[in-house]
């Protein structure tokens, strides 16, 4: 299947983080298209762009959105995709630019319940005999974090962070200090403990002896 960019192009979310990127770059590139959200809010339609409500779980709104488009991008849940599946089917799309995730693709992801979301929507697209799916699946994205950029700017702080302790100063760390400072003395306590259980046998032997010797010296050398 051929498609250009100068055929029509819905965008489906096109006020959220990634919907108004691509809204806007295809805008930048004078490329016909229309934009559509549950909600169109003020200034939705700037650049002449036609700005359409529709809902991805109420198909009676996707056919008039849908209309006359032969490429859309969009992201969708499990949760009413075969009715967009029709929908766009029925109104003439060829196209379906998805919006998904690279765990879809990733081993050890399998089984994880967003990521069997993902994959459920794509197997519902690509099952359409009539319509070519162009997954989009990132591992990552930062974008949420540029929504804080205005608060920050303004002086407010962005999302509360749990507070980290200085090095050293949690409790697991104190007991570890404490057991490291008392460590070698009381290694030297037990040698020499170890040392006196050992020798005890020996008390009535040549052992005795030896330590009648050390005495003795040790008296002589006494004033």
């Amino acid at each position: 299947m051929t498609l250009h960019l100068d055929q029509p192009t819905l965008v489906m979310g096109a006020r959220g983080s990634v919907g108004r990127l691509v809204l806007d770059d295809l805008v930048r590139r004078g490329l016909p298209v229309r934009a559509s959200s549950r909600r169109p809010g003020p200034g939705s339609g700037s650049g002449g762009v036609d700005v359409m409500t529709a809902d991805l779980t109420d198909p009676a709104s996707l056919r008039p959105a849908f209309d006359g488009m032969r490429q859309v991008f969009l992201y969708a849940t499990p949760v009413g995709v075969s009715g967009v599946v029709e929908a766009a089917r029925s109104a003439g799309v060829r196209r379906i630019v998805l919006m998904s995730s690279g765990s879809v693709v990733h081993p050890s992801s399998a089984g994880n319940a967003i990521t069997e979301e993902h994959r459920a929507v794509e197997d519902a697209f690509g099952s359409a005999p009539d319509l070519e799916l162009v997954p989009v699946r990132p591992l990552v994205l930062a974008s949420n974090a540029l929504g804080w950029a205005r608060s920050v700017r303004g002086g407010a702080s962005g999302p509360a962070l749990p507070a980290r302790r200085p090095h050293g100063a949690g409790p697991r760390a104190r007991r570890r200090c404490g057991r490291g400072r008392g460590a070698p003395r009381r290694r030297r306590r037990q040698r020499h403990a170890d040392r006196s259980r050992a020798a005890e046998p020996a008390s009535a032997g040549g052992g005795g002896r030896r330590r009648d010797r050390r005495g003795a010296r040790g008296r002589r050398a006494r004033p």
